[in-house]
């Protein structure tokens, strides 16, 4: 039969029709990755312009493929149980590596601020739909096919 599946506005390539890629079209070797490479080692330029349209391009990715990327962290800063839950497992006495408390990405705070764990499962959507930006698929549909 082949073809796509139609599930709700999206079209739904079948399992083993799903597109393999070995990496991102933007994680290339070409000219165009190594100029973007060298404008994210400049701090003016990553800090003032790159990561602030990053951010809006990953933000406005999500929300345009119905992944509600600010009412999902919004819901989650607001409940009070995840304050709590942190709070039964959390171990003074580890030691991070100095990596991950580092400025990465959009979170001047690293990757373990509360900022970035609101937003983990919008964004990680989010990434997934821009690896496939010609297919017709939803969030959950490109995060299976990186998987």
């Amino acid at each position: 039969r082949g073809g796509a599946a139609r599930r709700g506005a999206a079209l739904v390539p079948r399992a083993a029709e799903a597109t393999q890629k070995a990496k991102p079209d933007w994680a290339g070797d070409d000219v165009l990755s190594k100029v973007v490479d060298a404008a994210i080692n400049n701090k003016v330029l990553y800090e003032g312009l790159m990561k602030p349209m990053a951010r809006r391009t990953l933000i406005n990715t999500a929300e345009k493929n119905g992944v509600a990327w600010r009412d999902i962290a919004a819901r989650l800063e607001k409940d009070p149980s995840i304050q709590k839950h942190f709070d039964a497992i959390k171990n003074d006495a580890i030691e991070y590596p100095e990596y991950y408390l580092k400025p990465f990405h959009a979170y001047a705070e690293g990757n373990l601020c509360w900022l970035a764990a609101f937003e983990a499962e919008p964004a990680t959507y989010s990434m997934a739909l821009r690896v496939y930006p010609k297919d017709r698929i939803t969030a959950e549909v490109a995060q299976a096919r990186l998987r």
